[in-house]
């Protein structure tokens, strides 16, 4: 149309800055009473070429999430991390490299999380399926943080013994870790607000 390149169907733009969202997550809501509509989330914006843009992007949805909640997070995640930490070390006494003991640790709070003794969750959304999607509207399993946050139970279902999983466990990055960037965390802000 008006002598314009067609635009691929279901695709977004791949550059690294350009303002569109790394993920999105759309949840379901319990499988014995779902949602009446889908509830949809999308993680920040990227736009890393534009520092002050990112920034008040980033001190918008801050805002928006409100102070409280996001002290809240940081917290909850400072706490799985010290008990990743203590996991791991025990792990690697029992030989296995750090790499193997972190994914092994990873592995077994997500496991733990699943399990139905408290302390469970951030957000009590346990049994609410839900599902990441990239850029591309391609399927992806939920990082290892929002798995251990919010216990949203995947569509597409995940196996702790898949290469994915696996996968999943091993690249998550503490140091690039934001308790409130991931999609999940506005999903689950909705969740726990929607009329049950």
């Amino acid at each position: 149309m008006f002598g314009l390149p067609a635009t691929p169907e279901r695709s977004r733009p791949q550059s690294k800055s350009n303002g569109m969202p790394v993920m999105d997550f759309v949840c379901l809501g319990p499988n014995e009473k779902p949602h009446v509509y889908f509830i949809v989330a999308s993680s920040p914006a990227n736009y890393s070429s534009f520092p002050q843009m990112k920034y008040m992007r980033k001190e918008a949805r801050e805002d928006r999430i409100g102070l409280d909640n996001v002290r809240s997070a940081e917290q909850w995640l400072e706490r799985l991390k010290t008990f990743e930490e203590t996991e791991a070390r025990r792990y690697r006494m029992q030989g296995l490299t750090r790499q193997e003991a972190t994914i092994q640790a990873r592995t077994d709070i997500i496991r733990r999380q699943r399990q139905p003794v408290p302390p469970r969750y951030i957000a009590g959304l346990d049994g609410h399926f839900g599902q990441a999607v990239n850029g591309n509207y391609t399927p992806e399993p939920c990082c290892y943080k929002c798995q251990a946050m919010f216990g949203f139970r995947v569509i597409l279902p995940e196996r702790f013994d898949s290469a994915d999983f696996r996968e999943t466990m091993r690249r998550f990055n503490w140091d690039k870790a934001n308790a409130v960037a991931c999609a999940e965390f506005m999903v689950a802000m909705i969740c726990q607000h929607w009329p049950r």
